[in-house]
């Protein structure tokens, strides 16, 4: 597998959830339709936080109102509106996430709303006459973001994957045999790493649950993953050319609106970053964004 030579530069944004009934006008009527055939109360009150800093984000990008963007959720074999959400008419690759905003009895999480979004992908360049073995960049090639730069992020709770038979569903027969290598103390964490970074892989290639995530193997959790690169033999059943995952590291995360750094190690908060199309991912994460605040002037 040949290198693109790309790098892919994400800001996620991330935000307490907030119940804001008063903001549904701010989603589309499609939208509106499909929060109200959410059945369970934790699915409702989650979907509305996770749109709603969407629209923000994304409209403050774009220099628009956040109900004047139009999003697309075209299934890619159906073509119901089900699919992943997409800009109708901006190249602008995002994704957002979150993960439970009721919390359990006796748990402290509050929950948390995410949203990526690729700003630019560039190819580095570095200084080759320095004697010195420095990863100094002097200067980037920036090109366009399109849709062959998609991205996808997950967040999960470590609590999240504690469950009977997760192993044999989700993980790969070579994440199996690491987790066993493991220390007990640290496997909890594992799964929800491992399962984080199929989430945005798949999200990423927008196949959602068509791909059986056993079929899926990453790196161990323990090992470096700032932007690494997925082997080849990873991506066989999928023959994708180039994709690159990045953990999203928010368990220390502490601000006056998102304080995950508070909660119980059960509740801790993990998370991954994966954009197609490129070699590396750069993460920067905007965090402690206040939604009730920032949307008050639209609402």
């Amino acid at each position: 597998m040949t290198s693109s030579g790309l790098t892919a530069h994400v800001q996620v944004t991330l935000a307490s959830p907030v119940w804001l009934p008063r903001a549904l006008p701010l989603l589309a009527d499609v939208e509106q339709a499909r929060w109200a055939r959410l059945r369970r109360p934790i699915d409702r009150d989650a979907d509305l936080p996770r749109h709603l800093l969407a629209r923000l984000v994304l409209g403050r990008r774009l220099g628009m109102h956040p109900a004047a963007l139009h999003f697309t959720r075209d299934c890619p074999t159906c073509a119901q509106p089900h699919g992943k959400p997409r800009l109708a008419a901006a190249r602008l690759c995002f994704n957002l996430s979150g993960t439970a905003s009721r919390p359990s009895p006796g748990a402290t999480e509050q929950g948390l709303v995410a949203v990526a979004v690729v700003t630019d992908v560039s190819r580095e360049r570095q200084d080759h006459a320095s004697s010195e073995r420095q990863d100094r960049r002097v200067g980037r090639n920036e090109f366009a973001v399109n849709d062959a730069h998609d991205v996808g992020i997950d967040l999960e709770t470590v609590a999240s994957t504690r469950f009977e038979d997760f192993d044999e569903v989700a993980l790969h027969g070579l994440e199996r045999a690491e987790l066993e290598a493991m220390p007990h103390g640290s496997r909890a964490a594992s799964r929800a790493t491992w399962w984080a970074r199929k989430e945005a892989l798949v999200k990423a290639l927008g196949d959602g649950l068509r791909i059986d995530p056993a079929t899926i193997a990453t790196t161990a959790p323990a090992a470096a993953s700032d932007g690494s690169r997925l082997s080849p033999r990873l991506l066989e059943p999928y023959r994708w050319p180039h994709l690159a995952l990045a953990d999203l590291h928010v368990a220390g995360l502490q601000d006056a609106h998102v304080r995950v750094g508070a909660l119980e190690p059960a509740e801790r908060v993990v998370g991954a970053v994966c954009v197609l199309g490129v070699d590396r991912v750069r993460v920067t994460v905007e965090p402690g964004l206040d939604l009730a605040r920032d949307l008050e002037p639209y609402v």
